[in-house]
């Protein structure tokens, strides 16, 4: 996981190849700590993503609600054809929002 700023409040978590229950508990709690932390603009990056558990889409469920409650936004981007099936299997199509890209996803939040 490696988390970066982009220095217009707008915070980006690129998670790692595997999102799993090892590496879920980890990024859940760095997203959930920026938050804390006051940030209201975040994107969770899925570039090198090529697994996702049940415990990490628990963890974007949480984040997200988490987020919206704080009047934030996160948006998740360049889901594989692979995972955004896994989402759209699971719902999360419907309550998250999903983008092609990361400029695609900063142009959101910067709406």
């Amino acid at each position: 996981m490696e988390i970066t700023d982009n220095g217009v409040g707008i915070q980006t978590v690129m998670v790692d190849r595997k999102f799993d229950t090892v590496t879920a508990p980890a990024v859940e709690k760095a997203m959930l700590t920026s938050i804390s932390n006051g940030v209201r603009k975040m994107i969770c990056d899925c570039k090198q993503c090529e697994y996702i558990s049940s415990m990490a889409l628990r963890a974007v469920l949480n984040v997200a609600k988490t987020m919206q409650k704080n009047g934030g936004q996160l948006v998740l981007c360049n889901l594989s054809a692979y995972i955004m099936e896994i989402f759209e299997l699971a719902g999360f199509t419907r309550i998250l929002t999903i983008v092609d890209n990361h400029p695609t996803a900063v142009e959101k939040l910067s709406a």
